[in-house]
């Protein structure tokens, strides 16, 4: 990390968690929870909901999980393991608490959630009610520096059995009495993220579903007034996903835009993009003028609407 000062670069100096007295349970950990909504959009997942932490995913052992939490988008629970400096046994213990949380159902994740007594329980508990549980899930790990071989055997599992898994290297500068926290990803190259994500979408095609959620139901839920409006625009061009709220690529090359989709939240559009741009708020800004909040993920940005006002320039731009 360098700073920037009359146009010339300076070096931070570089530091580490152990030479700061900096813990991971007690320091990391807790100032990622306490720090939910700026670590998320950190890492690229902007829209990650916490469930809780030392979550313990199986009775029968003594292990807990650091971090557990919930993509609503993408459908997946999520383990987020956490080290200083480095463990080569990190990913190994990772796949251990997956394998015992994906045998978990909507109901105790739920639980998990009440137990630690998260405030947004509502919002959980609308977001997992298209939970379904043959899904995937995802781990990320994040550690001040990582083995050869947890790269390498994680590019396997990936390429090979499709298992979704982050490596985010967490990187520690000090600059006289502060300190400042670099979040970089290392695995997969942010670069091939969609690679990946497109593979694991061609080998899960062929996989069943069962919708449990009808788009009554999800209209039922809106608390936004245009909502239901919107969504009978977007049921009249495809039959989308009820169980899980959403229209995916319902728009397509939209000024140098790969794709925009559709989730449909409780109190909330969630406009998903596909694609990145040199300069978004030159596009984003004339859009949604009652002042929006942009938000980046791994390969593009997602912008939540609550506003009639966005909603009406919204159907303006893609021509709904």
């Amino acid at each position: 990390m360098l700073k920037y000062q009359d146009n010339k670069f300076q070096h931070l100096l570089e530091s580490d968690l152990k030479a700061n007295g900096l813990l991971e349970r007690f320091n990391l950990q807790e100032a990622i929870i306490n720090s939910w909504e700026v670590f998320t959009k950190e890492i690229k997942i902007p829209d990650l909901i916490f469930i809780g932490s030392e979550v313990i995913p199986d009775e029968r052992i003594l292990g807990r999980i650091d971090i557990l939490a919930y993509d609503p988008n993408d459908n997946v629970p999520v383990v987020i393991e956490l080290k200083r400096d480095k463990d080569k046994y990190q990913l190994l213990q990772a796949i251990s608490y997956a394998a015992m949380v994906a045998k978990w159902t909507e109901q105790e994740f739920l639980q998990e959630a009440k137990n630690q007594k998260i405030a947004n329980f509502s919002d959980i508990e609308e977001a997992m009610s298209g939970f379904d549980k043959e899904t995937n899930i995802r781990i990320i790990l994040i550690a001040e520096r990582f083995d050869p071989e947890v790269i390498i055997s994680t590019d396997w599992l990936m390429q090979s059995y499709n298992l979704d898994i982050t490596a985010i290297a967490l990187n520690v500068f000090k600059k006289d009495e502060d300190l400042y926290f670099n979040f970089e990803q290392r695995y997969p190259l942010p670069e091939l993220s969609e690679v990946y994500e497109l593979r694991g979408q061609k080998r899960n095609k062929n996989s069943t579903h069962i919708v449990e959620r009808s788009w009554d139901d999800v209209k039922a839920s809106l608390t936004y007034d245009w909502g239901t409006e919107f969504l009978d625009k977007c049921l009249a061009e495809a039959n989308g996903d009820s169980n899980r709220s959403r229209f995916i690529h319902l728009r397509k090359n939209v000024d140098d835009l790969k794709a925009i989709s559709f989730f449909f939240r409780k109190k909330y559009l969630n406009i998903y993009i596909l694609g990145k741009l040199d300069e978004p708020h030159e596009i984003f800004g004339k859009v949604f003028t009652s002042g929006y909040e942009l938000n980046e993920w791994r390969n593009g940005y997602s912008i939540q609407i609550t506003s009639r006002k966005d909603y009406l320039s919204l159907c303006k731009w893609l021509k709904f």
